[in-house]
């Protein structure tokens, strides 16, 4: 599966964190168990999985930690 990245620009691509290609290649790793157990939610795919009814907390907590 080709990743998001990979449609971008050479120049751009070339800049794309590793981490977040990694990031991107789990995620497509579990996406139909995601659809499955998630269907109808926003899910946000990281180091962690948020539903979406705790997206407004994740968010301010983000904001919290850069803010610091």
């Amino acid at each position: 599966m080709k990743g998001l990245a990979d449609g971008l620009p050479t120049e751009i691509a070339r800049q794309i964190h590793p981490d977040w290609r990694k990031n991107e290649a789990a995620y497509w790793a579990v996406r139909d168990q995601l659809l499955g157990q998630y269907r109808g939610q926003w899910i946000g795919f990281a180091d962690q999985i948020a539903m979406e009814d705790l997206v407004p907390e994740l968010v301010q907590s983000y904001h919290d930690s850069i803010d610091s």
